[in-house]
């Protein structure tokens, strides 16, 4: 199965060739598996969104989808 990812923020630091967008062939079906796929640590990714809509870790995805990382926010 593959998927694209779009980091943003300062998430494309994380990946190898500082590329904010990453084919990613994953193993899985969830979005853990994806992010571990991609090299993304494990607490780096504060809102994930897949289709227009916010979800979590667990989240079923679908082949060819697009996923957008944001680092955790900050602030107040």
């Amino acid at each position: 199965m593959k998927a694209i990812v779009e980091l943003m923020g300062g998430l494309h630091a994380l990946e190898r060739s500082g590329r904010r967008s990453i084919e990613v062939t994953i193993y899985g079906t969830r979005v853990d598996a994806l992010l571990e796929e991609a090299g993304i640590p494990r607490g780096s990714a504060g809102i994930i969104v897949v289709g227009g809509k916010m979800v979590e870790v667990d989240y079923e995805i679908l082949d060819g989808v697009l996923i957008l990382v944001y680092p955790p926010l900050d602030g107040g």
